[in-house]
């Protein structure tokens, strides 16, 4: 990706509420980040079974209990959120997606991690940079993307 098209990126975020709301919190924030272990091929398979059944409250609560951090709230309400398939509100600590059959299983199991993982860092007041707060969101937000991308490559469509 060039400077310009970053350049962009970084612009359309700005303009974005939910991006603004997420840099105000980082201001709060100072713990250092752990390493969060990628969730392993079980884990992604029972969040799927579960995902098909709809069973949502079931993936999260399976999330919290495997990263010990407490289940987040959920809502499938993006009326709030309409820029984004799924939104990890700060202010309200919910995550707000869109279910699977809106979006496709892989979108709907993205989501699923990425807004947990926000979650999850949300939690542990977890900071990516001390001097920076662009770079401590802009860093979260890769890592989240780059977690649930590789739950996301363990699925075993059936």
């Amino acid at each position: 990706m060039n400077h310009e098209n970053v350049d962009d990126a970084q612009e359309q975020r700005n303009k974005d509420p939910g991006y603004r709301a997420q840099l105000k919190d980082h201001q709060k924030r100072s713990t250092p980040p752990k390493t969060i272990e990628p969730p392993n091929n079980t884990l992604v398979q029972r969040c799927v079974d579960l995902a098909l059944q709809k069973k949502y409250t079931e993936v999260f609560d399976m999330l919290a209990d495997k990263y010990d951090v407490p289940p987040p709230k959920i809502s499938n309400d993006l009326m709030s959120h309409p820029r984004a398939y799924a939104f990890y509100d700060t202010t309200k600590r919910t995550i707000v997606y869109m279910p699977e059959d809106m979006v496709g299983l892989e979108t709907c199991i993205m989501t699923i991690f990425a807004g947990f993982f926000m979650h999850m860092s949300h939690h542990n007041d977890w900071r990516y940079d001390d001097d920076d707060l662009v770079k401590s969101l802009n860093t979260e937000l890769d890592t989240v993307s780059d977690l649930a991308t590789d739950a996301v490559d363990l699925i075993n469509l059936k």
